[in-house]
């Protein structure tokens, strides 16, 4: 009888860790607390912040999954797209919801941005893969200046 008390709580305990990790139990003013606490590990502005956040919303209104774009937004500060960048992503974004690409091509193209701005030595470079689509959104004097240089109050 304890064996079977034992196998039950166990089945009981392994149910509710399952149910517990398959919601989607952050809601998107978490997500973005998230990033405010990133910007703050990396030691970013408060112009890198709300770019990341534009960036994360239009990522999330594009139909990726929250986590998803918590973590490609995530990513790409960590791998050094600044606020000219992060602004530039968003549009893009935007630009590609319109012409029909699916989350997935979302995805793949952002995940290229941020390739492009590890192999450019982590400055994101204000240049979209393949092109200067976009080019012209990080005009202003921090435009080019590499990671938070000249960005910081």
């Amino acid at each position: 009888m304890k064996k079977l008390m034992i196998v039950i709580a166990l089945l009981a305990a392994g149910t509710m860790a399952f149910a517990m990790g398959a919601r989607e139990d952050m809601s998107e003013e978490e997500a973005l607390a998230r990033i405010d606490a990133k910007i703050a590990e990396l030691g970013l502005t408060l112009e890198d912040a709300g770019a990341a956040k534009e960036a994360f919303l239009a990522i999330e209104a594009a139909g990726v999954r929250l986590r998803e774009a918590l973590s490609l937004t995530e990513e790409s500060l960590e791998e050094g797209l600044r606020a000219g960048d992060m602004l530039q992503l968003a549009e893009q974004v935007r630009e590609r919801i319109k012409t029909g690409d699916s989350a997935e091509q979302l995805k793949e193209m952002i995940r290229e941005r941020i390739r492009t701005a590890t192999r450019a030595g982590g400055n994101g470079n204000g240049q979209a893969p393949g092109g200067a689509e976009g080019a012209g959104a990080a005009a202003g004097p921090a435009a080019g200046a590499g990671p938070g240089v000249g960005l910081r109050p």
